[in-house]
């Protein structure tokens, strides 16, 4: 994770392993986020942009070499990956970050974020987190 001083998010990622040679994760910056997947040892990179459960990247590892190609069309995500990765990006965000489009769960949260933080970016971490950091 990286951030502004302002809480501004650079850049916050989470990642678990799905099983043996697969990696799944959440990618969020103050403007953008989305899902994205390694696998086959890390040679293959696999990127959702964030809108729907599909995959719109794809980098492929050889040696010293990245091939990258964006898919189209667009290939799904089945079912029970896009809801383990729907469940991690949820869990993180809920722990790790508040979105300014969203509604406040108490009326002064992100009022008091922005009073606490000075940022208010579609995308921030939460002011207690910072202070653990």
């Amino acid at each position: 994770m990286r951030a502004e001083r302002d809480g501004t998010i650079a850049l916050a990622l989470v990642t678990r392993r799905r099983r043996a040679g697969e990696w799944v994760g959440y990618a969020v910056t103050a403007q953008q986020h989305g899902y994205f997947r390694a696998s086959g040892g890390a040679s293959v990179l696999e990127a959702a942009d964030g809108v729907e459960p599909e995959w719109a990247e794809r980098w492929i590892v050889r040696g010293d070499a990245a091939t990258y190609m964006e898919l189209d069309p667009r290939e799904p995500l089945d079912a029970a990956l896009a809801e383990d990765l729907e469940r991690l990006a949820h869990d993180f965000a809920d722990e790790w970050v508040w979105f300014a489009a969203a509604p406040s769960r108490t009326p002064r949260s992100s009022a008091s974020a922005t009073r606490t933080t000075g940022s208010r970016s579609p995308a921030n971490l939460r002011a207690a987190k910072l202070r653990t950091c």
